[in-house]
């Protein structure tokens, strides 16, 4: 997507909302290029973030390891 176009957050934020559709409240919460994924167990985090993970991979988005 272009630099500075005034939708951009939007777009970006419906995206992020298809992709990780039916996870949301019960598996993660997103804010535009933040995901926070939580679990009552570190199993289950492990395997909830496994899942985000696979859905973000299955839309073919990247995710940059530093940041």
């Amino acid at each position: 997507m272009p630099f500075g176009w005034t939708c951009a957050a939007i777009v970006f934020q419906r995206l992020m909302d298809m992709v990780l559709a039916c996870l949301s409240y019960e598996t993660c919460l997103m804010y535009l290029d933040d995901v926070i994924v939580f679990g009552s167990t570190f199993e289950e985090l492990l395997h909830r973030t496994k899942v985000v993970f696979q859905r973000i991979r299955d839309a073919k988005l990247k995710l940059k390891p530093s940041k």
